[in-house]
Parts: C-alpha cells; sequence; structure tokens
C-alpha cells in the first residue's frame, strides 16, 4: 500500500492502520527499535501524517497499547446504560448475561490485541522506558477507574452493596487478561477447553466472587 492509496482512505481509516502497524513494530522491536517512518509506510501512509495523528512517538505507543482498552470500556459504558433502561422498566434482571458479555468483549478485546499489550508489558521492565511507562500506566489506572465506576452504577442500579467493590473489577480485570494474553500456558490446547468454555468458567467465577455481596473469607492468623 502506498501513500496516494492512503489519501483515498478515511482519516479513521488510515489511523487504524497505522496503531495496527505500530503494535506489531512495538512487539517486534521495542520502542526504541520501532523507527516511525516505517510505521507510517507498512501503514500505506506519510511519516507526515504518522505525526498529524500522533504528534510523538509516545503517543503513538500509548494509543497502540491502550485504546483497545478504552474501546472496551466504551463498550461497557453503552451496556451498562442499556441495562439502565431495562431495570427502569422492572424487567427481569439477568445478570449472567452481563457478566457473560463483559468477559467475552475483555477477552476477544485482549486475544485480537496480544501483541501490543505484550509491547506494554515488556517496557515495565525497561528502566529507559521510566517515563513512557509511568505515561502508560497513569493512563491505565485512569481507566480502571472509570471501569469501576460502570461497575458502581450497575450496582446501584440492581440494589447491590459489593464490598471493595474497586479492588473486585481489578483483581477481575486482571485474571481475565491473563487467560486472554497467555492462554497457552494456562490452558493449553491439549486439555480440549476452547473459547466458549473459558469464557463460561471466567464468568461463573466472577459471579460467584467479584460481584457477590458476600465479604471474603478473613486469613487465618
Amino acid at each position: 500500500m502506498t501513500a496516494t492509496t492512503a489519501r483515498r482512505r478515511r482519516p479513521e481509516q488510515v489511523r487504524a492502520a497505522l496503531l495496527e502497524e505500530a503494535a506489531r513494530s512495538f512487539a517486534a522491536k521495542g520502542f526504541g527499535g520501532s523507527r516511525t517512518a516505517e510505521i507510517a509506510a507498512s501503514a500505506g501512509a506519510s511519516e507526515s501524517t504518522l505525526f498529524a495523528h500522533f504528534p510523538t512517538k509516545a503517543d503513538l505507543f500509548a494509543a497502540a497499547t491502550l485504546e483497545p482498552f478504552v474501546a472496551f470500556a466504551t463498550g461497557m459504558e453503552r451496556l451498562t446504560a442499556a441495562r439502565r433502561d431495562v431495570v427502569d422498566r422492572d424487567l427481569v434482571d439477568r445478570d449472567e448475561d452481563v457478566v457473560l458479555r463483559y468477559i467475552r468483549d475483555l477477552y476477544d478485546h485482549v486475544v485480537a490485541n496480544r501483541d501490543a499489550i505484550r509491547t506494554l508489558l515488556a517496557l515495565s521492565h525497561d528502566p529507559d522506558s521510566d517515563v513512557l511507562v509511568a505515561a502508560a500506566q497513569q493512563r491505565f489506572h485512569g481507566l480502571l477507574a472509570d471501569l469501576t465506576g460502570v461497575a458502581r452504577e450497575w450496582a446501584d442500579a440492581t440494589g447491590r452493596d459489593i464490598p471493595r467493590l474497586d479492588l473486585r473489577v481489578r483483581t477481575a480485570f486482571a485474571m481475565i487478561v491473563a487467560i486472554a494474553l497467555y492462554g497457552s500456558w494456562f490452558v493449553p490446547a491439549d486439555t480440549g477447553f476452547g473459547r466458549d468454555t473459558i469464557i463460561r468458567e471466567l464468568a461463573g467465577v466472577v459471579l460467584r466472587g467479584a460481584v457477590t455481596t458476600e465479604r471474603a473469607p478473613e486469613l487465618p492468623g
């Protein structure tokens, strides 16, 4: 694809192509080894077009690694709004459906963006990338806070007083991301468990743990 072809695409299409190529490059070469000119060329765009969308290489990295989660959070906000309408009409609660959709969407988002997420995790151990990683972590913490807000709105709408909801959201999020990111380690192919089975079992864990109103057991002394 050439820069000429890129000019025929809509801006959001060019941006998506840049992010896709950036995720590949960062995963293969790391932040320091990736070149914006090469990323732009692979996406069929000019380097000036890349910088029109992302003012700095750090901005490009943050977008490539975190936007999949942002897209997921936006979807959860829409789902919560839809559920609010259902609750307001006094229809039957479907907690299982809500949790299954939450886990399915997060699981699929992580699987589809493994390269970008692994790059972010790898850079967290690189002392030369401390500033970059700190900025990404700050944005990620803001995202988790947003997701906690979505969960709290859902809990309030359904009359649930869930203890330590913030921690439970983070714990459930980490569990789902770990399984999706390193599934071949935790659930190898020879176990015979496919995507749908894994998602259903994750939903069972969350329903019986994260969204229960019961408190966690105390640690023995």
